[in-house]
This record gives C-alpha cells, sequence and structure tokens, in this order.
C-alpha cells in the first residue's frame, strides 16, 4: 500500500501541529519567565522544535520511507503549519481571555488593589508566563481570602459574644419594661453593632464608626409631632406609607433627630424611580444597602430641590463618608431602619461577598432591636 498526498500522510501532519501547538501553548508560558535569558527561554526551545519538525516535512525524504513517488512536501509542511499556528493562537487567545476576564472580575471587587488596567494582567501573562500572572495577581487574592476567612471567623466570635449579652439584657427588660430601659438598652445594642463591625475593621485604628437606628411609623398612625420632624418631603401625606423617626444613636456624637418618609409602593408600583436612597429604600427593598456619600444616587422622579437639600445634609457631616443601611425586622415585619455610619468609604468594604458576611452577623441583633422598636 502506497501513502500519498491524498491518501492520510496531509492528516497525520495536520495531528502533529495540533498537538506541537498544544505543547507549545501550554509549555511555552506556564512558569515564570521573568529574568530568564533567551537561551533557557522555554518558547525559544518550543520554537526550534516546531522548526525542525516543518523543516522535516518539507525537506524529508519521505518518498522513500513511504515507497511513493507522489508526495508534494510544500502540502506536507502547510498542513503541518497552518494547525500549528492555529492551535497557539487559540490557546494563547483563550488563555489570555480567560486572564482577562478573571482580572476584570478581581477589580470590581477588589479595586483599591487592583488598581492596574485588566489588560495589563494580560500582557503580563504574555511577556512573563502564566505562573508569574498567579504569582502577581491570584496569589495576593487568596493570600486576603485567608486574612479575610480568619477575621470573618473573629467577627462571628465577636458578634456572638456581644449577642449573648444583649439576648438576656432583652429577657431581662420583658421581665420590668420601661422606656428608659428600653431606651438604654437600644443603645447598647447598637453600640454592640458599632463595635462588631470596628472589630472587622479593626486593621484601620482610625475609623470612626457610629449607629442608629430609624423606626419605622405607618403614617395612619404618625402624629403632627412625628410629621413637624419629616425632612425631604416632597409629596402630600397620604402618598407616603410610613416615616422612619431617628430614635437612637449608639454614641451621641453627631447625633440628628428627625423623619424621612418612605413613598407608598401600592400608590407607586414604579417606587423605584421615587424613593429616596439610604433608609427608605432599603425600608421598600427589604435589603442591605450601603452608600458612598461622595456618590448619592437619587431616583428618576426626585426633585431638584430635594437633592439640593440632600446634598447640604451632607456636606454638613463631614464625618460621614458612607453608611449601610440594614431593615429590622420584628413580630413578622418591618420595624425599621439601622442605619452603620463610617468616616471612611466602604464601611463594609467593596466586595458584596465581605459586605454579605458582615451583613450576617449584624441580622440578630437587627431582630434584637425590631423586638424593642416602638
Amino acid at each position: 500500500m502506497s501513502w500519498s498526498s491524498d491518501s492520510g500522510l496531509d492528516l497525520v501532519f495536520a495531528l502533529i501541529g495540533v498537538l506541537m501547538g498544544g505543547v507549545f501553548v501550554l509549555s511555552s508560558w506556564r512558569s515564570s519567565l521573568k529574568g530568564t535569558d533567551l537561551k533557557n527561554d522555554p518558547r525559544i526551545k518550543n520554537l526550534i522544535w516546531a522548526t525542525m519538525v516543518f523543516l522535516a516535512a518539507f525537506f524529508g525524504r519521505w518518498e522513500k520511507l513511504l515507497d511513493t513517488n507522489d508526495l508534494n512536501h510544500t502540502r506536507l509542511a502547510l498542513f503541518y503549519l497552518i494547525p500549528l499556528l492555529i492551535t497557539v493562537f487559540v490557546g494563547v487567545a483563550a488563555i489570555s481571555v480567560m486572564i482577562f476576564a478573571r482580572f476584570a472580575s478581581m477589580r470590581r471587587v477588589y479595586a483599591t488593589r487592583y488598581g492596574a488596567e485588566s489588560l495589563g494582567a494580560v500582557l503580563d501573562y504574555l511577556h512573563y508566563g502564566y505562573k508569574h500572572y498567579q504569582e502577581e495577581y491570584e496569589a495576593p487574592l487568596r493570600q486576603e481570602n485567608e486574612e479575610r476567612l480568619r477575621r470573618f471567623r473573629e467577627l462571628n466570635a465577636e458578634g456572638s459574644r456581644r449577642l449573648a449579652v444583649d439576648i438576656l439584657a432583652v429577657e431581662s427588660y420583658r421581665q420590668g419594661p420601661s422606656e428608659a430601659l428600653r431606651g438604654a438598652l437600644c443603645r447598647q445594642i447598637l453600640d454592640h453593632i458599632r463595635l462588631v463591625v470596628q472589630s472587622y475593621t479593626a486593621m484601620d485604628t482610625k475609623v470612626r464608626l457610629n449607629a442608629n437606628i430609624m423606626v419605622a411609623v405607618a403614617t395612619a398612625q404618625a402624629t403632627e409631632d412625628d410629621w413637624e420632624q419629616v425632612r425631604f418631603a416632597y409629596q402630600e401625606r397620604e402618598d407616603y406609607s410610613h416615616l422612619l423617626i431617628l430614635k437612637y444613636y449608639a454614641s451621641p456624637e453627631g447625633q440628628q433627630h428627625f423623619a424621612v418618609p418612605v413613598v407608598d409602593s401600592a400608590k407607586f408600583p414604579k417606587w423605584r424611580d421615587w424613593v429616596l436612597f439610604g433608609g427608605p429604600d432599603a425600608f421598600l427593598r427589604e435589603a442591605v444597602l450601603v452608600i458612598q456619600t461622595s456618590n448619592l444616587d437619587f431616583a428618576k422622579h426626585i426633585p431638584q430641590t430635594i437633592k439640593d437639600e440632600v446634598r447640604s445634609y451632607f456636606d454638613g457631616k463631614e464625618g460621614l463618608r458612607s453608611f449601610a443601611c440594614l431593615p429590622v425586622l420584628g413580630e413578622g415585619s418591618l420595624r425599621g431602619i439601622v442605619n452603620v455610619e463610617s468616616d471612611q468609604e466602604h464601611i463594609f468594604q467593596e466586595s458584596e461577598e465581605v459586605q454579605s458576611e458582615i451583613a450576617s452577623v449584624l441580622q440578630p441583633f437587627c431582630v434584637l432591636l425590631g423586638s424593642l422598636a416602638q
């Protein structure tokens, strides 16, 4: 049987090209190439091997080996070279896209640590290899995740200790309730919320935190005194469902007492276009929200006068750069909002995962406050 260009040898060299291309991609950029000279660069070594196979296909005496006189060496070389180049291009491009997407995701979560553009990580991979990319970009992330896990365990332990104290205090309060005792207990729980968040940010001892609770009062039950405390109102009274009234603070520093209105979601099906950000928004969403005061995001239909009034309010609070709003549940319904304030940006860190972790630790404290809120 004779092997000719039309009977299978083309396919053999095409498969060799694919195999060599895969080896080229995986072995050339696998390790860290930083500081490697040309003599020891695996890309140069693999290029030499690939070139030798190409020369073998082009100049080899395959006619004698395969017992044929009808053999096109140029065809064989192209059947080897084209799959080789396609495999190398596709392989390197696929890994580059993976790195680009991975690093873009890391930059969204850890914007402070990873300030460089995603393309920079790809260029580092192409220049120095995959191991260098891992050492420079992914290893610090793993270390940060390990540190975050350690701190989260400490946060859970700290939260559990303080929560046990608060549970006992609430049980004692129920034996002999009084307005003064309820106020003192609310301030104690708020202070413990502040301290739990502080324990997570213990590496930054300069951060200043405070916490307060806004008690939800249905507008149908609100007194005239309650309405007189309202700020940032832009609709008629009947267009609001609740007032969120600032009641207690963990620390008296910077405390204020006023109320903010919550639009009636039953009357405003597209209430997201009408609600104030922060407490009212978190109240209707029944979700944890984190606000940066340097980037206030107003709903579409908030009047300009209210926007100016809100900005003026935050401009006057120099020690407030970010705050988190946590829903307070009690007896199966929303009873208010806890606000945790910070003089630093990203009070719960930049990662949504970290925000969720901290919020989960604080949730039982909010439930205790819900049992006390009136």
